[in-house]
């Protein structure tokens, strides 16, 4: 079986030189605490796009046709319900 190189990093093996070294944004609960600071809020359901709010925009998601927002439970996250079966 053939090596797998990813592509952002195979062109500097190709070329015989090291890759640049890669910068660490935060550790993982660094990352996690900025993330939920966003949390989405007021959901709401358009057609197939289910759409929230945060404290920087808007965001959306496409569900499937066959689901519903039902509600939001104790967490703020939509619950969906399946309406055909």
């Amino acid at each position: 079986m053939a090596k797998y190189y990813h592509p952002d990093t195979d062109l500097y093996r190709k070329l015989g030189i090291e890759a640049p070294d890669s910068t660490l944004h935060g550790t993982e609960e660094e990352i996690k605490e900025q993330m939920s600071k966003y949390t989405p809020i007021n959901w709401k359901l358009s057609g197939n796009k289910l759409i929230a709010y945060t404290e920087i925009g808007k965001v959306m998601q496409k569900i499937p046709t066959d689901y519903i927002c039902y509600g939001i439970d104790e967490k703020g996250l939509p619950i969906l319900k399946k309406i055909v079966v």
